[in-house]
């Protein structure tokens, strides 16, 4: 089986099922509902919001102070994370007329943001890498609104151990299978101009996965959907303390427009999810009858 690496801990793929203590949370700490996580990522991001503030009162931060305060909001548990420069960051959102959000060693042409760190063997994952725009000395952020954006990525995903730990994804064993789940992860958070058609262009890509592998991919472009969601209502919601702050200085005109689609394409994920659900069902059902 191929490894399909993810450029965001929202896109989850088929890592690993070993992981390192340093690249997630205790289980006693993630445990519980799938409410429940979501809510203790709500109160990472909280306090990530009001630590920023306490560390900073300009639109910068030092990264020494960024790393300390990841370590501070989930302590006693220490993620293994680093920061590093992220150079040229629109092309992430302009790349051939829209940011693709998927990286590997296939497909290398895109800047990442955020990123896993598997070993050398690509069966353990270890840490986590946040690419950021840095000073000249890499000392300094240059901007603590799109840190915050990505920090809050970071705490959807280290809530969710199901995602860290994924055997659910396994569609990564053919090029071609991989190539439809890139299409299939653009068309539902990257292109701008597909919304009456994403269900039909979707509908096509899931053609070549059987029913457990169109459910693993549905599931996981859910939980990417909501990540978005997620950081870029809380980072709107921040930023709004700022009034002269243009949000299109940190996502680029492409990527806010987007934004304001994805509780649609949400419900649209859903709904493709329960479908494929039942035909599921249905056909495990019939199997047990005869």
């Amino acid at each position: 089986m191929r490894i399909l690496k993810s450029t965001h801990p929202n896109i989850i793929t088929v890592l690993s099922s070993k992981v390192e203590s340093t690249a997630r949370l205790p289980l006693e700490i993630s445990k519980g509902s799938a409410k429940q996580r979501s809510q203790l990522a709500d109160y990472y991001s909280k306090k990530m919001e009001e630590g920023l503030e306490r560390i900073s009162d300009t639109k910068r931060c030092k990264v020494d102070d960024f790393l300390g305060l990841i370590n501070e909001i989930v302590s006693p548990a220490k993620i293994d994370i680093n920061i590093n420069p992220l150079k040229n960051p629109w092309r992430f959102f302009s790349y051939k007329g829209g940011s693709i959000n998927v990286n590997s060693e296939y497909y290398n042409k895109i800047n990442k943001i955020g990123s896993v760190v598997i070993d050398s063997t690509l069966e353990r994952i270890k840490g986590y890498d946040i690419n950021l725009p840095l000073s000249k000395d890499n000392k300094v952020i240059n901007n603590k609104f799109f840190a915050f954006h990505e920090a809050r990525h970071l705490f959807d995903y280290i809530c969710n151990p199901k995602i860290i730990d994924s055997k659910t994804l396994k569609i990564a064993d053919s090029d071609e299978k991989i190539e439809a789940y890139k299409k299939i992860h653009k068309i539902f958070l990257s292109d701008v101009n597909l919304f009456g058609k994403i269900k039909e262009n979707v509908g096509e890509e899931l053609k070549i996965f059987s029913d457990d592998e169109a459910i693993s991919c549905l599931q996981n472009i859910r939980h990417a959907l909501k990540s978005e969601i997620n950081a870029y209502s809380d980072t709107i919601n921040y930023m709004k303390k700022y009034p002269l702050t243009n949000y299109f200085s940190i996502y680029g005109s492409n990527e806010f427009l987007m934004f304001r689609d994805y509780p649609k394409r949400l419900k649209i994920a859903n709904e493709m999810l329960k479908e494929r659900l039942q035909v599921a069902r249905e056909l495990q059902h019939k199997k047990l009858s005869d």
